[in-house]
């Protein structure tokens, strides 16, 4: 990427199945105005857990005409109960394959998400996840590597982010229960990610 200001596109989920209080949307309500001006967070949004509510926040960015190049950086958070570290999620999967009822209630199963490529394909984001960890003591104690985001939502928007904005860098981050990670510690790792990411030329 060339050395511009990055700008920050972050979402995180609403409820599905038996959260009710998704951690991610959590995240995303505490964003203030103050921290948006000084990480330079573009747009804050939750997402409904589901395909329609997906395109819907990829129509609504694209009708804000702004210029989506290599400076933008989306990070999408969402929430999985088994892990004891934040999962940073290095690649997104050309298969939706849904384990229950999206928010609409549809579920496909092993279904591609483009026609371009194989079924679960795996696609690689260009940000640097192991540069991230290596080059920052804090994130590297509290989050680790990850190449499954498993075939439900937070794979799916992961993926169709990079479809509907090739340009941009873009990123997963799976964030256990705040009673495995405190709320205060998940949101400190949801600025240095930003903070550590501004500060990088990140590389192709």
């Amino acid at each position: 990427m060339e050395n511009k200001a990055k700008k920050f596109f972050v979402t995180g989920f609403g409820p599905f199945g038996d959260v009710d209080d998704n951690p991610s949307s959590q995240l995303m309500k505490s964003i203030s105005d103050v921290e948006k001006k000084q990480l330079n967070i573009i747009d804050v949004d939750t997402l409904e857990v589901s395909m329609k509510g997906v395109q819907q926040y990829h129509n609504r960015l694209k009708n804000l005409d702004l210029n989506m190049d290599e400076s933008c950086i989306f990070l999408h958070f969402g929430v999985r109960r088994d892990i004891q570290k934040i999962y940073l999620e290095q690649c997104s999967y050309n298969n939706a394959n849904f384990r229950m009822r999206d928010r609409q209630n549809e579920q496909p199963k092993d279904t591609k998400i483009s026609e371009d490529q194989e079924l679960d394909q795996c696609n690689y984001t260009i940000i640097d996840c192991k540069y991230l960890l290596e080059n920052n003591l804090y994130l590297k104690e509290k989050c680790t590597l990850s190449t499954d985001p498993g075939r439900f939502l937070c794979n799916y928007v992961y993926f169709k982010t990079k479809i509907e904005f090739p340009n941009c860098p873009s990123l997963f981050i799976h964030v256990p229960h705040f009673t495995t990670i405190d709320f205060e510690t998940q949101k400190s790792i949801l600025t240095e990610l930003i903070k550590t990411l501004s500060d990088n030329n990140q590389k192709n």
